[in-house]
């Protein structure tokens, strides 16, 4: 053969990355994102319930405090086809942690809310990172 005596570049002989149950790690990356996941299903579950309090303590209408729900749903919506393409330019974990230290901040924000309007925006902010 021709190509007998040429050498093999190293990466040829390099053993593919473990898989299966040899996996470094894979329970942890699967509970955070089990957490991550649970965390943005229990924000959506909580505002639903909190409702009538925040009718109460805002005094407006139950179409307003509807913001409330709606901009978090609308700003998850909008940002999870960009979370795919910016995943894709930065990595898979950089654009998780943060996403996470987004919603995190974003339920900060909204906890410490002193008005309708800022706990709607707080709430967008936690649906992007969502």
């Amino acid at each position: 053969m021709i190509f007998k005596d040429m050498p093999v570049p190293s990466s040829v002989h390099q053993a593919p990355p473990p898989t299966g149950r040899d996996a470094p790690g894979k329970w942890g990356v699967l509970a955070t994102v089990v957490a991550g996941v649970w965390m943005i299903v229990l924000d959506s579950t909580v505002m639903s319930v909190a409702f009538p309090t925040l009718q109460r303590t805002f005094a407006v209408g139950p179409d307003a405090v509807q913001w409330v729900l709606s901009v978090y749903v609308l700003a998850l919506g909008v940002a999870t086809p960009v979370a795919g393409s910016v995943a894709d330019r930065f990595g898979i974990k950089r654009v998780y942690i943060g996403a996470l230290c987004t919603f995190v901040l974003g339920s900060i924000m909204s906890g410490l809310a002193p008005s309708l309007g800022a706990l709607i925006a707080s709430r967008a902010v936690q649906g992007i990172g969502g």
